[in-house]
């Protein structure tokens, strides 16, 4: 028990016919409080930031949100019982440090067995993960005294982000994500480019998903969002199944009577689904993303060409001194790189942020000057753009730069 409530909780969600299920919770601002008080290092850290960006009613601390699906064994394995979605949270004013694991909280975590139960699954979850931070009797909005200066301070908090994969934002939003036909709640008119929509689309406002320039997105608001959600409330008891279908594809959303979006209540306590929605970089990039595709095929065109594939670039890292904490983690990725196989490269987070510095070492001190003659040239300066991209990524997650420097 502590000033501002019991260190552990719970929320009641509504599953599948009708039935409850608790779900334990590690309650916030109890666990805030609780490390203030024992963590002398920490609370001298919350005091400087709250020195540094002020804090009030008008400009409260920004409360980040983080969830992700966790597989524990083998992750092939066709029945995984224990998959688990876990929530974290940290605070947003903390800027370059959000990138150290002890500045993260946890919030929850359930058996995905039991999610799939929940009516509206990881979106009716994230419902009441923010009624947590925004719900009396602690809601932040309105201050918590936390144990700072020798004394209580009144301190302010919001909710402002929610963070993840496109899985996990997907399912909280309930938009129809990646499988769908309008794949990203971004965008209006961004279609599946499997779809070949766009092609067959006579007012010509379609776009395919692998299109380039934004100018030609449509971008989602917070305000359409709401609409469309509103849209889906009204006609969901108007029109037949199959129509009703029709239009949740049109709209790229899939209504769930208890989901975070359907809840007009809910959406007006937070900045809105756009606003606050932002995609996990590390995800888009290194989790079989666009780091996993990209070096892949550049492997394969190398090897084609000049006999230097993955073999050769696992012959290099292993020519690598690395460093202890990198080695001592097995996190090399040297045997990611002999398990290649062609068209996809699969590693973790880690991995591929101590892979992709080496691979474009690799591509600078081991391929010939020769390739500039090779169609294997567009793929090495394709790669140095895209290594060039995560240098600035990750000097952003260490504050190295700040995400709002031209």
């Amino acid at each position: 028990e502590t000033p501002v409530g019991p260190l552990w909780g719970s929320i009641q969600l509504l599953c599948e016919g009708n039935s409850l299920l608790q779900l334990p919770v590690c309650n916030p601002y109890a666990l805030l409080y609780v490390t203030l008080e024992n963590c002398r290092p920490f609370r001298e850290y919350f005091e400087s930031v709250l020195e540094s960006v002020g804090n009030s009613a008008a400009a409260p601390f920004r409360i980040i949100c983080y969830c992700d699906e966790i597989l524990p064994g083998d992750q092939l394995q066709a029945t995984n019982m224990r998959k688990m979605v876990a929530w974290y949270w940290s605070i947003l004013d903390f800027k370059g440090q959000l990138g150290r694991e002890e500045l993260w909280f946890q919030l929850t975590c359930c058996r995905t067995v039991h999610v799939k139960k929940v009516l509206g699954q990881y979106s009716q979850i994230w419902k009441h993960i923010c009624k947590l931070f925004q719900s009396q009797p602690l809601d932040g909005r309105l201050g918590i005294h936390l144990p700072l200066g020798g004394s209580c301070s009144h301190v302010f908090f919001k909710v402002q982000v929610l963070l993840g994969d496109e899985a996990a934002l997907k399912q909280c939003w309930s938009n129809k994500g990646s499988s769908g036909t309008f794949i990203c709640i971004f965008c209006q008119n961004v279609t599946n480019h499997l779809l070949d929509l766009a092609a067959h689309d006579r007012t010509g406002r379609l776009v395919p998903s692998y299109v380039c320039s934004l100018n030609t997105c449509a971008q989602h608001t917070d305000q359409s969002i709401n609409q469309a959600a509103k849209r889906l409330v009204l006609e969901k008891g108007r029109l037949g199944k199959g129509a009703f279908e029709d239009l949740e594809k049109a709209l790229g959303l899939t209504f769930s009577a208890e989901g975070a979006l359907y809840d007009e209540n809910f959406m007006n306590s937070i900045p809105g689904a756009v606003s606050m929605t932002s995609y996990d970089w590390m995800h888009i990039y290194l989790v079989s993303g666009l780091w996993n595709s990209e070096v892949s095929l550049l492997l394969d065109v190398l090897n084609k060409e000049h006999g230097m594939g993955a073999p050769a670039l696992a012959d290099f890292l292993k020519t690598v001194t690395w460093p202890k904490k990198v080695s001592s983690k097995g996190t090399t990725g040297i045997k990611v790189v002999e398990k290649h196989k062609e068209g996809h490269l699969s590693c973790s987070a880690s991995e591929g942020l101590s892979l992709y510095p080496s691979v474009r070492c690799f591509l600078q001190t081991k391929v010939p000057q020769s390739i500039a003659e090779s169609a294997a040239f567009k793929a090495v300066r394709s790669y140095y753009c895209l290594a060039a991209v995560l240098d600035l990524l990750v000097k952003t997650r260490k504050g190295a730069a700040s995400p709002d420097e031209p």
